[in-house]
């Protein structure tokens, strides 16, 4: 939705929302063996690889959660106005797909630069970045695959990364949440969930359930390290050894 910047600086989010300003909805340029080079993305899919996946906070409502969408899990808001943050790819889906929902996204002219900015859920935020440094959100671990063949003295992955379909789900943490969660099964109702927060240390191995981590970035337009995210709750084990 195309508003004016004095109509955006009067933007006020909803509950359980943040407000984030996207350096675009989905870029045309990607960087490829050094290259940089233009596509144009045909399929959804190919749309939320190419999506904005992190930005700057510009609003913020109090309160984290976001009832109609149920979300299972309770915890404090993180984030303030001017945090740079990483989301789900669920939450610039929402703008980027052919049929895109319009009431998540506001855009303005300023100059010769147009502005966007998205509205995400609270809980599609996976990590924040201030003064402080990096703090991981909403229960998630940010983590990076380890790509060796030998995981420690006890386990050996039978492949290297990438040298089949299937992936290492072996990881090293890097960043990790303040530790304030809490799972309630009665909002995750019918299924009543057993969930329970899994505490991690930076420089801790785990083992996930194959294929649950998600890319924090498409590998082509990176701000970050190579990284992925994983709720703490589907980590299956910790390993000792290097």
């Amino acid at each position: 939705m195309i508003i004016t910047k004095e109509e955006a600086l009067s933007l006020n989010v909803g509950v359980g929302r943040v407000l984030v300003r996207i350096p675009y909805v989905i870029t045309s340029d990607i960087v490829f063996n050094n290259a940089r080079i233009s596509l144009q993305a045909v399929s959804d899919e190919a749309r939320v690889m190419l999506g904005a996946r992190h930005g700057t906070v510009v609003s913020v409502h109090p309160k984290a959660d976001l009832g109609p969408l149920n979300y299972s899990w309770d915890g404090p808001v993180e984030v303030k106005v001017g945090d740079e943050v990483w989301f789900t790819p669920d939450a610039i889906a929402k703008i980027c797909t052919v049929q895109r929902d319009e009431s998540f996204y506001f855009a303005y002219q300023e100059g010769e630069e147009m502005v966007h900015l998205l509205i995400v859920p609270y809980k599609e935020l996976v990590l924040r970045k201030d003064n402080s440094g990096f703090l991981a959100l909403n229960d998630y671990i940010i983590c990076k695959r380890v790509p060796m063949k030998k995981i420690s003295e006890f386990i050996i992955l039978e492949h290297l990364e990438g040298a089949s379909g299937d992936e290492p789900d072996i990881f090293d943490v890097v960043y990790t949440p303040s530790g304030d969660i809490r799972y309630d099964w009665k909002k995750n109702f019918p299924f009543k969930s057993g969930w329970k927060s899994v505490s991690c240390e930076v420089g801790e191995r785990v083992k996930t359930f194959r294929g649950a981590p998600v890319d924090l970035e498409f590998s082509y337009n990176r701000t970050l390290d190579p990284l992925v995210f994983i709720q703490s709750h589907i980590i299956m084990a910790k390993i000792d050894g290097e």
